[in-house]
C-alpha cells in the first residue's frame, strides 16, 4: 500500500513542477514588459529549463526503480532457495 503512495507522491511532485513552472512562466510574460524577441527568448529558456528538469527528476525516478527492481531480485532468489532447501528435506524424510 505504501509503494502506491510513493508512486502517486513522485506523480503529483512531477506534476506539481510542471504545473508551478508554467504558472511562473505565464506570470513572467504578463508582468514582463519586454519586445517580442526577447518573450520568444525567455519562453525559450523556460521551456529549456522545464525539460531539463524533467529529465533529472525522470532519471531519479528510473534509478529508484532499478534499485527497487535489484532488491525485489535478491529477495525473489533468496526465497526460491529456502523453498527449495525445504523441498529436498522433505523429499530426505520420505
Amino acid at each position: 500500500m505504501s509503494e502506491h503512495r510513493g508512486e502517486s507522491g513522485w506523480k503529483a511532485f512531477i506534476s506539481g513542477f510542471l504545473v508551478g513552472g508554467l504558472i511562473g512562466a505565464g506570470l513572467a510574460l504578463l508582468f514582463a514588459p519586454k519586445s517580442g524577441k526577447e518573450t520568444r527568448e525567455d519562453i525559450k529558456r523556460e521551456i529549456e529549463k522545464l525539460i531539463e528538469a524533467g529529465k533529472t527528476k525522470a532519471a531519479a525516478i528510473k534509478e529508484a526503480l532499478a534499485r527497487e527492481a535489484e532488491e525485489l531480485k535478491t529477495k525473489a532468489e533468496a526465497i526460491k532457495e529456502v523453498l527449495k532447501e525445504k523441498g529436498t528435506s522433505k523429499e530426505e524424510k520420505v
